[in-house]
């Protein structure tokens, strides 16, 4: 489960940098 909360905290970087 703490994975998905480190692949949210990427994507949201990921987000704005895409």
């Amino acid at each position: 489960m703490k994975s998905r909360r480190q692949f949210l905290k990427q994507s949201s970087l990921a987000a704005p940098l895409t």
